[in-house]
């Protein structure tokens, strides 16, 4: 018994996770930085959820270039892509402000994103980890104002 208990021991104190670490940063920032690592920037209906991805109808495109209204958003573990920790994974279907990379899986049109971008819902229920501690009005308010502001240029 002894034996067991120093092997599991040994093994919970010599493995390492893999977890996402994100840098706290207000949400202006946040967004700037997402923006300008971003390829594809919308506003999009998350339609469906499933383990392997989300499918997502855009309904506005802010920044970037899509061939189809509807794209398919991937959790890839595909370490080219370095996201499988950091995938960002649309908890409930609904609208979605989403930062995406392009990335070449399937021969389909699909997509990534961060839980370290400024990806969110519109109505500020899902808030990006680095921006976890913003109030809900106000996160829905900014997101309006940045939405302007990009279109505005």
């Amino acid at each position: 018994m002894k034996k067991y208990l120093i092997l599991t021991i040994l093994i919970f104190t010599t493995f390492q996770g893999f977890s996402c670490e994100c840098p706290e940063m207000s949400i202006q920032k946040l967004d700037s930085i997402s923006l300008e690592n971003s390829d594809l920037l919308i506003i999009g209906e998350i339609t469906a959820v499933d383990k392997n991805g989300y499918n997502i109808k855009i309904q506005q495109t802010l920044k970037g270039n899509s061939v189809s209204k509807n794209i398919k958003g991937d959790y890839t573990d595909n370490p080219k892509y370095d996201a499988n920790s950091c995938a960002f994974y649309p908890s409930k279907n609904g609208i979605y402000l989403l930062y995406l990379t392009e990335v070449n899986l399937q021969n389909e049109e699909t997509y990534i994103s961060s839980q370290c971008s400024g990806s969110r819902t519109m109505d500020g229920s899902v808030v990006p980890f680095a921006a976890f501690n913003m109030d809900k009005k106000e996160l829905e308010t900014w997101t309006k104002q940045w939405i302007n502001k990009i279109c505005e240029e």
